[in-house]
């Protein structure tokens, strides 16, 4: 299957595959993480980030550390959309690449479950109405879960926009993710997302969300969890 066919299944999936929310067999777990962005150059930046989560991937608990490299593509026009909070730079860039490295490590468990992960993507971003940016991110990650190889490929289309209510910005958004796993051929998993990024200031932002997740193999499993996360962004 070409990555192409394979990209448009995942989104078409996941737009028209959304689950009744009665089925979830999880409590609400509210997921923490924490993004640090370092602005390096006009085109450059690197990201740190830490997170904990619960039965996301594997039914397991575990912390999660990763750094990335994100360039943005200076040839081509960027996104002219009525932009409002201007702390995450990247919604600006019509094509933004990243690269980098996450590691985790399982708690409450034993024997531990160790992951080494390597990570790269691309997200293409379009203009409409001057008020609307949709996002497509496609990914790639590499995976060695106690030393065993396997690897995904994930597509997400997202879509936000710029609100501002008595000078308080604020950014909705919505987003659909499909899950293609080399481990069992198919794709695996669907992740539909909704939440708010909250600008505080210059430097830091809020973004709390609500997600809900179907797991096709090796089970049928659903859950619904909240999401917070705080990010920074500095200038080198």
């Amino acid at each position: 299957m070409s990555c192409r066919l394979l990209r448009i299944r995942l989104t078409l999936l996941a737009l028209c595959g959304f689950p009744s929310f009665a089925e979830a067999q999880d409590q609400l777990p509210l997921w923490p993480e924490a993004d640090v962005f370092v602005k390096l150059s006009p085109q450059t930046r690197l990201v740190f980030s830490a997170e904990a989560n619960d039965n996301r991937d594997e039914p397991k608990s575990k912390w999660i550390v990763g750094g990335y490299f994100d360039l943005f593509v200076p040839r081509f026009k960027p996104v002219l959309f009525r932009r409002i909070s201007e702390l995450d730079e990247s919604r600006s860039q019509r094509i933004a690449i990243r690269a980098g490295y996450r590691f985790s490590h399982t708690w409450g468990t034993e024997p531990a479950q160790i992951e080494h992960r390597l990570v790269t993507d691309a997200t293409l971003s379009w203009d409409f109405l001057e008020q609307i940016l949709f996002s497509d991110r496609s990914r790639f990650e590499f995976r060695f879960v106690d030393g065993v190889y396997s690897w995904r490929y994930r597509n997400r289309m997202k879509i936000s926009r710029d609100v501002s209510i008595k000078g308080t910005p604020f950014v909705p958004f919505i987003s659909a993710e499909g899950f293609y796993d080399s481990q069992y051929r198919t794709i695996s998993r669907y992740r539909y997302e909704a939440g708010i990024t909250f600008p505080l200031g210059k430097v830091w932002a809020l973004e709390p969300y609500y997600a809900r997740q179907r797991s096709r193999v090796p089970s049928e499993s659903f859950m619904n969890f909240y999401g917070l996360t705080v990010q920074a962004y500095f200038h080198r």
